[in-house]
């Protein structure tokens, strides 16, 4: 049963949380800061908000639809990730004089560049995550459709298995970066966020207010740089992403006057954040390119200044002129 304060509410913090995570991976990907958990939270993120949008399908028609789910999916993440995909492959390679190393193409026509650890072009390096959320979403969706009543149990058992397949990975000397089952624990506490809080559990603002602001404090200054070694890289992502649940749930408690311009302007810019992922590896690597050959720019910070600016204005056009148009065809699948 959904919370009754916040049924068929839409969470209006959750685009500006987007955009957060979006400016925070391309501050790292700029190596502005060194923050490894930008995809962490979004994928708690993804956990979350799938997890709430299919308990309110089921509570508005007592079913669930795995085709409309996947449609959805496939319209939102699918035509851009591969016009991303065209262009390194078919278009980048004619624009320099230089050897673009591609990784085999199959790898990213379905969807599994996570499990490819050869170096290869930055654009479509960054599409690793990409990757992981779809296999997320193709696993989830069945989770739904017919194991709706134990998702408790199997968020659990998400996050169980990630940090069993980690201490796997350690003693094995194995690179778990990329791979989903990492992730995994991420998704699981994105779940049982949305779970706690459809069952009616709220985080009082004011009395937590202090907790909130020391959380995101340690998890954005000094998660990654104070903390390593063989244990840490087993509960990293699990406790960041417990930090990452706990600062969803608090601002999903927050009622803010929609019509505040601040508000507004990040809310703007957290509706076109895939693209502001998806292009970056493009943006930077051109913008980075053009500005110290051609015009001798060499401070690191004038040059994100001027690559964000640039990814903005790409990821807004791209929104409004090509995903928009793609994504109005969701509505036949709802």
């Amino acid at each position: 049963m959904l919370n009754k304060d916040f049924k068929d509410q839409y969470f209006h913090f959750l685009d500006v949380l987007r955009f957060v995570a979006i400016l925070i991976s391309f501050l790292h990907h700029s190596e502005i800061i060194y923050f490894l958990h930008g995809h962490t939270f979004f994928f708690v993120l993804s956990g979350f908000v799938l997890t709430y949008q299919a308990s309110n399908e089921y509570d508005r028609t007592t079913s669930f639809s795995w085709f409309n789910f996947t449609m959805r999916r496939v319209l939102r993440i699918l035509p851009l990730y591969f016009f991303i995909v065209f262009i390194s492959y078919f278009i980048v390679p004619q624009l320099t004089s230089q050897t673009i190393t591609l990784a085999p193409i199959g790898y990213y026509l379905t969807l599994t560049s996570n499990y490819y650890s050869v170096n290869h072009v930055f654009i479509l390096m960054i599409l690793w995550s990409v990757a992981v959320q779809e296999q997320f979403y193709l696993f989830i969706s069945f989770c739904y459709k017919f194991f709706d009543k134990y998702l408790y149990q199997i968020a659990i058992a998400m996050v169980l298995v990630s940090v069993l397949y980690n201490i796997y990975a350690e003693i094995n000397n194995i690179n778990i970066y990329t791979h989903t089952l990492n992730h995994f624990s991420s998704f699981g506490i994105g779940i049982l966020t949305a779970k706690l809080f459809l069952s009616g559990y709220s985080v009082n603002v004011r009395k937590n207010l202090n907790i909130f602001i020391l959380i995101s404090l340690i998890i954005f200054l000094g998660l990654t740089a104070f903390f390593s070694g063989f244990y840490w890289a087993i509960f990293d992502n699990p406790v960041a992403s417990l930090a990452f649940g706990y600062i969803i749930m608090f601002l999903c408690n927050i009622k803010i006057n929609e019509k505040n311009m601040v508000f507004v302007f990040f809310k703007k810019l957290g509706q076109f954040s895939y693209g502001m992922y998806c292009f970056q590896g493009l943006i930077i690597t051109f913008g980075n390119k053009i500005l110290m050959e051609h015009f001798g720019v060499l401070n690191i910070y004038y040059l994100s200044i001027f690559n964000f600016l640039i990814l903005t204005v790409v990821s807004f056009l791209s929104y409004h002129f090509y995903e928009r148009k793609i994504l109005d065809f969701k509505k036949y699948f709802r």
